[in-house]
């Protein structure tokens, strides 16, 4: 009878070890999915090659400053689709983004853009306001971006995270550049 009496305190220690490592892991989680990284899905082909479409990444959130450099693939809300969109940092703030045949220039300055597959004919200038950023889609020909939008600049309090890593579909799990 001893033997139970025993057991009895140990088998509760045990359980609340078992919820204090469980609720520990939980909090984990949470700091890390709401501070740090969020998963994003991609719908479209904007940004093949670099994002498959139907793929899903890992970005990092921005915090603060907002701070993003050109080339950077960066998810935002667009106030004038009311969702988020994944497209790629071309204009910083008072930059001049010229784009003529497809070549894009940045103040005079010819881009080199590996990423691009298909380049857009079209020819357009943008003038990026302060606070605000110019994005395209990787792949010109199919990316409804900038180029299209009534308002052409993203405000930097709608940037959202930075895409790190593809992790679906398995066969193109890749670091994003």
């Amino acid at each position: 009878m001893q033997q139970k009496e025993k057991e009895q305190p140990s088998k509760k220690k045990s359980l609340w070890r078992t919820v204090l490592c469980f609720a520990l892991e939980l909090a984990v989680l949470w700091i890390i999915f709401y501070y740090l990284i969020f998963f994003a899905y991609i719908p479209s082909s904007s940004m093949v090659p670099t994002l498959p479409e139907g793929g899903v990444t890992v970005a990092s959130y921005l915090h603060g400053d907002k701070t993003v450099e050109r080339g950077d693939v960066v998810i935002f809300w667009s106030q004038e689709y009311g969702k988020k969109l994944v497209k790629r940092v071309i204009g910083l703030p008072g930059e001049t983004v010229t784009i003529e045949d497809g070549v894009v220039s940045v103040d005079g300055t010819v881009l080199e853009e590996p990423y691009v597959i298909h380049a857009d004919q079209r020819s357009d200038t943008f003038t990026v306001p302060e606070d605000c950023y110019l994005f395209l889609g990787d792949n010109r020909e199919n990316s409804e971006d900038a180029r299209f939008w009534v308002d052409p600049y993203i405000h930097t309090e709608d940037l959202l995270g930075v895409v790190r890593v593809v992790v679906w579909p398995l066969t193109q799990i890749s670091i994003v550049e």
